[in-house]
């Protein structure tokens, strides 16, 4: 059981009063609550709060959030305490960071026996450390943290560097505060895959969530409101509007970042939340697939149309339930992008050519590519135009899956015959 020291009083690496932190809202979640799900993510499952007997009940109504799941205890400064392990992880109540920078931490230390402090390049020390008992029974005493940068202590503080996601101290100014919202933001735009993602569609997306994120919609509520948007890209197609149609779906998929985004500031990503992303998504495509060839019929009055219309829609929904029966059986994430895991589980030394000219065209299935395609090619050359490459592309994902579904398949029997 990994366990941490949250100092919510007394005075921190820089004579910080840590007091006046914990209830401050950082993007909307208040400070305690936003440092205690990092340190659990990060690994951490027992904490103890030090805090004044003035503000333990408040905290306590923060702490008892139904996404922390780990014992939690509070010490006041007129109760026992004698910490007997070897040591404890000690987090200042004013570090803003993120679980990947606690966990580096946690995972770096781990066979270290000596006192180490997080810094970044520049040696600037951050309120995350990991202390001996005898210093923090010390630190029990004088609540002050800056003694050990003082060298104050028997033991020396070592310097750790971490690159991995983002750390700052907070100051009680708005000025401080305005800086650590453009780090979480600019942060949760970092998932953004490929050059579309970040260049085009992060730019719209990012200020939207700044909003968003201000008011009490909740990241599966806003996944929602972007499926009906996008739903209605069938539609538009199917009544001859195809750059209407095309301009829906790139609307929808420019605002699927902001629920993302958002669930990421306020740490509520969850696994239902991958589902109903992921879910209104492919409504969204589904409708897609149903109005295009409809548009197109109506406009060249060949039977074909509907005929291919139809293998595209079946092809999709094949697609669709293999993909979330491969997400719910091989993995536990409610992503699609998780169906890339599928490579884990086939030989790279028997993969055809097929196989990897599909892997190469994978890209081409992200949202964020095919969506601004599409409104290209509506632009351009309208119904007809889309309806070709949409067919080629679905044609060449049902390709893949069934090479997917024969190489798992292969897999089963001979574990079954070992």
């Amino acid at each position: 059981m990994k366990h941490a020291l949250i100092l919510a009083t007394g005075f921190g690496l820089n004579r910080e009063n840590l007091n006046l932190f914990p209830q401050i809202p950082v993007s909307e979640v208040l400070q305690l609550k936003r440092l205690l799900i990092n340190a659990e993510r990060a690994g951490i499952s027992h904490f103890t709060i030090f805090c004044e007997e003035s503000s333990k009940l408040s905290l306590l109504k923060i702490a008892n959030d139904k996404r922390i799941q780990a014992r939690i205890d509070f010490v006041c400064e007129n109760d026992n305490f004698k910490y007997e392990d070897e040591y404890s992880f000690v987090i200042q109540s004013n570090l803003l960071t993120y679980s990947t920078t606690i966990k580096a931490f946690i995972e770096s230390t781990e066979d270290q026996t000596g006192n180490t402090v997080l810094t970044d390049s520049n040696n600037t020390a951050y309120g995350l450390l990991k202390l001996k008992k005898s210093d923090i029974n010390k630190l029990r005493k004088n609540g002050d943290l800056s003694e050990l940068l003082k060298g104050n202590s028997k033991n020396s503080l070592n310097n750790l560097y971490i690159s991995e996601g983002y750390m700052m101290n907070l100051s009680p100014d708005q000025e401080s505060l305005d800086r650590a919202k453009e780090i979480i933001f600019s942060n949760v735009g970092k998932t953004a895959t490929g050059w579309i993602a970040v260049n085009i569609n992060g730019r719209f997306s990012l200020p939207l969530s700044r909003q968003l994120v201000k008011t009490s919609l909740t990241p599966n509520m806003i996944s929602v409101l972007i499926n009906v948007i996008g739903v209605l890209s069938g539609p538009f197609y199917a009544l001859g509007h195809p750059v209407i149609g095309a301009i829906c779906m790139q609307i929808a998929t420019i605002l699927d970042r902001c629920d993302g985004e958002i669930a990421r500031v306020k740490l509520m990503e969850t696994k239902k939340g991958q589902w109903v992303d992921t879910i209104s998504d492919q409504v969204s495509m589904l409708s897609f697939y149903i109005g295009l060839p409809i548009g197109y019929y109506l406009q060249a009055q060949s039977s074909w149309i509907i005929a291919v219309g139809a293998v595209n829609v079946f092809f999709y929904v094949f697609f669709i339930a293999w993909s979330f029966y491969f997400l719910l059986k091989y993995t536990d994430s409610g992503s699609l992008v998780a169906y890339m895991d599928v490579d884990n589980f086939i030989d790279e030394k028997k993969t055809t050519f097929v196989r990897k000219f599909i892997s190469f065209l994978r890209p081409l299935g992200r949202r964020n590519v095919y969506s601004m395609a599409f409104l290209v090619l509506a632009i351009v050359g309208g119904v007809k135009l889309v309806f070709i490459f949409a067919t080629i592309g679905i044609t060449f994902f049902f390709l893949h899956v069934l090479e997917d579904i024969i190489k798992l398949s292969k897999i089963k029997k001979r574990e079954i015959y070992n």
